[in-house]
């Protein structure tokens, strides 16, 4: 995998910096990036339908995940 903004001696340092992480500590930063995604893309939803509440929003991006509202 390349990282197409940044220069290779970052993607190095970033990647080593991953290899570094405990099984623990690599669950935790996934738990932790997957709620970024999820508060990024309720954020696109709301911006996207200011009209809609935010329970809505909500109800639209578990249809979109998953198929269920």
């Amino acid at each position: 995998m390349s990282l197409a903004d940044t220069t290779p001696e970052a993607e190095r340092d970033y990647l080593a910096a991953q290899q570094a992480l405990s099984p623990g500590q690599r669950i935790e930063r996934a738990f932790e990036l997957t709620e970024l995604l999820h508060l990024a893309a309720l954020d696109v939803l709301q911006r996207q339908h200011p009209e809609w509440s935010a329970a809505v929003c909500r109800s639209e991006l578990r249809r979109q995940r998953f198929g269920v509202s």
